[in-house]
């Protein structure tokens, strides 16, 4: 069964290809681009449809949709956050001796687009492409706190999940947290999305004030007392306010 579903899955990416490198495009040409019978080409250009990926033409033929144009300009829209974010991020590291990560808002949980890591052996692991609970996350918290407490609850929901014993799972308790990010400009997660990890952030915002990605210090707990917190939180915020988007 998992066989069949990923070949499924293998044969619509090649056809969206396909016809993103040939649109407008019929079924026939894309089997014999692809070497496919018309049928497996007919069943998956008809999934990409119902999903919106592709659409017809006037013609009839084949074409892609703005969802695809979207998505493009979106990981163009990343790409640019990435480049402007690196220095400060290279020289907050190099401040500090940790891993610093940025990251987006996705919905209800925190993607990671860039990190930079110190030489030191004993770091944070980190993927980029990686997802965790916005609520969770420090950046989470950090990209919340400029928004209305109704956009958080529509974003975060009220039933909230832990992770670890320490993860804030009541949604009251939660807008405690986002009520000490706006107090002090940094958000704190101890040990809240990794039994092992603390991390500290502030958040990125546009010319109007609208969060578009943060900034963390992210290391092992026993590297981050509670007594580095406030200066963290100093070092965070000013690499967030000098990232000019």
């Amino acid at each position: 069964m998992i066989g069949n579903t990923l070949r499924s899955l293998q044969v619509a990416f090649a056809v969206l290809e396909c016809v993103a490198e040939n649109q407008p495009v019929g079924v026939s040409l894309i089997s014999r681009e692809l070497e496919l019978p018309k049928t497996t080409v007919q069943r998956s250009l008809e999934a990409l449809a119902r999903e919106g990926w592709i659409l017809r033409s006037d013609n009839r033929d084949w074409i892609l949709s703005s969802k695809v144009l979207g998505l493009a300009a979106h990981m163009d829209v990343q790409k640019h956050l990435s480049r402007v974010a690196k220095p400060a991020m290279k020289k907050l590291t190099e401040a500090v001796q940790e891993t610093v990560h940025l990251t987006v808002l996705e919905g209800s949980v925190v993607v990671l687009i860039e990190k930079s890591s110190p030489a030191r052996a004993l770091r944070t692991w980190s993927r980029i492409g990686g997802t965790q609970p916005a609520y969770t996350a420090s950046t989470g918290k950090a990209m919340l706190a400029p928004l209305s407490d109704e956009e958080i609850r529509q974003i975060v929901g009220t039933e909230l999940a832990a992770l670890t014993p320490r993860t804030v799972t009541s949604f009251d308790n939660f807008m405690k947290k986002i009520k000490e990010t706006r107090r002090k400009g940094y958000a704190i997660n101890d040990r809240e999305g990794n039994p092992d990890i603390t991390a500290i952030a502030a958040a990125i915002v546009d010319r109007l004030g609208r969060p578009v990605a943060a900034i963390s210090i992210s290391a092992p707990s026993s590297r981050v007392p509670r007594s580095k917190w406030a200066e963290y939180g100093a070092l965070v915020i000013g690499a967030a306010n000098s990232v000019v988007v």
